[in-house]
């Protein structure tokens, strides 16, 4: 049933969803905005349900909530799709994140923060470098095991995130030494040498850390 392309053949599947979303602008635009009150803010807009709804629209039955952790929110929407997939806990996953500017409040608390280029262009890894811009994408990944698939695009070899934790300089900044651990403990993992690695994509966040 999972090699049909139309969704209605997911449903009455073991098909998690699992979405990463660090904050719900249309949230905050339902509830504090929205003169008319119908209830769609509580279970159409709010973070928990982001993921509840396309598990209620396609009728699909397994593991569905939102991961919420900043930046990486979608790294660790893929890495606990494909731990699940593993684990057995849901046959095939859909893996979204997304981020929409609605609100400019949101933006002037970036802004704030000091984190926003103050001329609209984000320059990332050079040494001008006075902030990034905020974008929008509504993204999504279709996996599934291999042997079930009817084409296969790219392969998820392996997924892994870890915690910075406590830094002298704040929160917000990254952690050389523990992205270093991640990163030799993955390839030890996934048994692939980092030298075949063809090219990556990085977290260029356009600041000067």
């Amino acid at each position: 049933m999972w090699k049909s392309n139309s969704p209605k053949s997911l449903k009455g599947s073991k098909t998690g969803v699992f979405i990463g979303a660090c904050f719900s602008e249309s949230e905050k635009t339902w509830f504090d905005e929205k003169l008319q009150v119908n209830g769609f803010g509580l279970t159409g807009c709010t973070r928990a349900m982001l993921a509840k709804r396309i598990s209620y629209w396609l009728g699909v039955n397994g593991p569905s909530y939102t991961v919420a952790s900043a930046c990486s929110s979608s790294s660790h929407a893929l890495e606990h799709a494909y731990k699940a997939i593993r684990y057995g806990d849901c046959d095939s996953a859909l893996v979204g994140g997304c981020n929409l500017c609605l609100h400019p409040y949101v933006s002037l608390h970036f802004a704030r923060l000091g984190v926003l280029s103050a001329d609209g262009r984000g320059k990332s890894f050079d040494e001008a470098a006075n902030g990034y811009v905020r974008s929008e994408a509504v993204c999504v990944l279709y996996l599934q095991k291999a042997k079930n698939a009817k084409r296969i695009y790219a392969k998820v070899v392996h997924a892994k995130t870890n915690c910075d934790g406590y830094k002298e300089r704040g929160i917000t900044y990254p952690s050389g030494p523990l992205q270093q651990r991640l990163l030799e403990e993955f390839y030890e993992e996934c048994e692939i040498k980092p030298s075949n690695v063809a090219w990556i994509e990085a977290h260029g966040t356009g600041t000067k850390v």
